[in-house]
């Protein structure tokens, strides 16, 4: 047989190989992305507002294991609201344990930013024990990202601002990834957080390369503001929240919007690249992007 032959014939059997889903996961199962980036020193899966113990929640949790498979992933990131209707002890195993328990089995670290429903009736050190989070804003590194965890519930906290501008100002990864549950953009239900906006998104100015939340139920990415870019990912599993085309004055242009489908995000960082994916629970790509 012909050497390139035999060369592009055994490719193809690595490709089918490698995607064939695990046998014990049911539901969709995600085949690796064409072109992904070589050489990651870091990956990372993500979802917001996810934690509300329902179909919708098990499809998206079964897709994104699916991927963390085939991909892996270093980190596993929630955008907040990871228990429903409160954080109370007793809804930690629906919302976490039973759809999710497959990322404690792989050891995967999770990176958990406080939703409001996180929050409510007082439940916020429930789930900071139940997470190991260290406090309710935090700093972590993984390879060549750095993660900064805030809690919107508390913007007005001065100490919260204080810390935000010292950790921030630190480069010293060379990527710097935002997680804060409440947006400063967003045009749907809330038009995002004036507060929020207003004392954080400055900080983030030249020094953050993406600013990740949830609370809005749906899909949106808005164009680099400052060099930064601003991603509402909010569709983990609650009902959806409709987009509206009408947005405060100073919100950058969105480029990518979906209301329709449950999702979560795939990041991908290397030297030169952070790459992001919104994938559907059913597999396809919502939106693709590259900052350089």
């Amino acid at each position: 047989m012909n050497r390139s032959l035999l060369l592009i014939l055994l490719a193809v059997i690595s490709l089918f190989a490698s995607s064939g889903a695990p046998a014990n996961l049911e539901g969709p199962y995600i085949a690796p992305v064409v072109g992904a980036l070589k050489n990651e020193t870091a990956t990372f899966v993500a979802v917001g507002d996810f934690g509300v113990a329902n179909e919708f929640e098990t499809a998206v949790a079964r897709a994104m294991h699916g991927w963390t498979d085939t991909h892996g992933a270093d980190a596993f990131l929630s955008l907040g609201d990871s228990v429903y209707p409160e954080a109370e002890r007793k809804f930690f195993d629906a919302s976490w344990t039973r759809p999710f328990n497959w990322v404690d089995r792989a050891g995967i670290p999770v990176i958990v930013a406080l939703g409001n429903h996180d929050v409510e009736d007082g439940s916020s050190d429930d789930v900071m024990e139940f997470f190991d989070m260290p406090g309710p804003w935090y700093e972590r590194t993984v390879g060549n990202v750095r993660v900064i965890v805030l809690d919107s519930n508390q913007v007005d906290d001065p100490n919260q601002t204080e810390w935000l501008e010292s950790t921030i100002a630190d480069q010293h990864s060379r990527w710097t990834i935002v997680v804060v549950h409440i947006p400063p953009y967003d045009c749907g239900r809330y038009n995002g957080n004036p507060k929020v906006r207003n004392l954080w998104a400055p900080l983030f100015a030249g020094r953050a390369t993406l600013v990740l939340s949830g609370h809005d139920h749906n899909y949106q990415r808005f164009a680099p503001h400052e060099d930064v870019t601003y991603v509402v990912s909010g569709g983990g599993g609650d009902a959806f929240y409709e987009l509206d085309d009408e947005c405060v004055a100073e919100t950058p242009a969105r480029l990518a919007g979906n209301d329709s489908k449950h999702h979560f995000l795939a990041i991908r960082a290397s030297k030169t690249q952070l790459e992001v994916l919104a994938i559907a629970a059913d597999g396809s790509i919502i939106d693709h992007f590259v900052v350089n």
